[in-house]
């Protein structure tokens, strides 16, 4: 694993990575990997498909504990607000928890199987959001991933019947409505047509004034518009 360190001047630490270690079974697919990204910036990871990139994403938010026969060691330190504490030692109780303060949208869309609305309802009603409040943070979420103009007259409509770069817009706008600390995306504008890909990655660039945001990538390009550091696997 390479990496371009341009770590952004003043900034700390949000994420660091330390000597991690990922097995499916016997089989290891990430060996003493080291990544740190910064608050308030983009980190990009790029490599070959199949070097394990989605599984560090994975990794970070514990959503590797899903997946059967998925095991790791080593330290993944991340600061939420003023905390900071190490990822794997975080209890089982507190992992919904965490999940929604670092989101992660996977490359392949997974919406729900109900209505547009409801699936944006859903994350927010789970934490107890007063109505008004929730009509209000649906509605920002989906101008910023450029979906509104799209669904506001069909919201009722179940979101399956969305296309294929709608649906991923519509779960990148489902953790949005968090307002997660971090966001972690696994190749965001595979799905889009290159006009939708340009207008999401001014999103990002958006978005890393605020938040930190860590993307899986394999365009070039689209790299070096948009990260602040860059980790290369394989």
């Amino acid at each position: 694993m390479g990496s371009n360190k341009l770590a952004v001047r003043g900034k700390k630490a949000k994420i660091i990575i330390k000597d991690l270690n990922v097995f499916y079974r016997e089989k290891q697919v990430l060996e003493n990997i080291d990544v740190v990204a910064d608050e308030k910036s983009l980190t990009c990871i790029v490599g070959p498909s199949g070097c394990g990139k989605s599984t560090l994403l994975m990794a970070i938010n514990r959503l590797l504990d899903e997946i059967p026969d998925a095991h790791m060691r080593g330290k993944i330190t991340v600061r939420l607000k003023d905390e900071s504490f190490n990822v794997l030692e975080i209890k089982d109780s507190e992992l919904p928890a965490l999940r929604r303060r670092i989101a992660l949208v996977f490359q392949h869309p997974n919406v729900l199987p109900m209505s547009i609305l409801k699936n944006m309802e859903f994350p927010l009603k789970m934490i107890g959001l007063r109505k008004e409040k929730i009509d209000t943070r649906i509605e920002n979420a989906l101008k910023q991933v450029h979906l509104w103009d799209e669904v506001k007259d069909r919201l009722h409509s179940p979101a399956i019947k969305l296309s294929g770069g709608q649906q991923q817009r519509l779960c990148l706008a489902r953790v949005l409505v968090m307002e997660p600390e971090i966001l972690l995306l696994d190749e965001p504008t595979s799905f889009l047509d290159e006009g939708l890909a340009r207008r999401i990655e001014l999103l990002l660039l958006e978005l890393k004034k605020k938040i930190t945001v860590v993307v899986v990538s394999h365009y070039w390009d689209q790299v070096r518009r948009l990260a602040d550091r860059v980790y290369r696997f394989g």
